[in-house]
């Protein structure tokens, strides 16, 4: 019997020896999946740094469509305060206009009667 504790012991060393190289392949196999999930390239940091271009990129937009939004609003400003111009400049002569019609129209002088002129044949030909 003093043949079984040394192969318990040798039973006991395999295994592990064999944990160690199972060990050993995984960390191996997450040392890979880490590299590819931290690489630029590819993976999530590729995702990362393309997502973070694009909202640069979004930002800028944005910052170029707020500005142009600005100077529209001037500019609708601009032209809503020269039609409110208009607008009473309109009713001054609506008003004008009303009065016009409402005054009594003078009385037209009695038509004469026709100066009817002659042309002599010498003057019109250039003599």
């Amino acid at each position: 019997m003093s043949g079984f504790p040394s192969f318990i012991s040798f039973l006991a060393d395999g295994l592990l020896i064999i944990a160690a190289l199972v060990a050993s392949f995984y960390c191996m196999v997450l040392g890979r999946r880490l590299a590819n999930f931290s690489s630029v390239d590819k993976g999530l940091g590729g995702a990362i740094a393309t997502l973070a271009l694009q909202v640069e990129d979004m930002k800028t937009a944005l910052n170029e469509a707020r500005a142009g939004s600005n100077e529209a609003a001037e500019r609708l400003s601009t032209l809503l305060e020269q039609a409110s111009e208009v607008s009473q400049d309109l009713d001054v002569m609506i008003a004008a206009f009303h009065d016009i019609d409402q005054a009594k129209p003078p009385e037209a002088p009695e038509a004469e009667e026709p100066v009817i002129m002659f042309r002599h044949r010498a003057a019109a030909q250039g003599r």
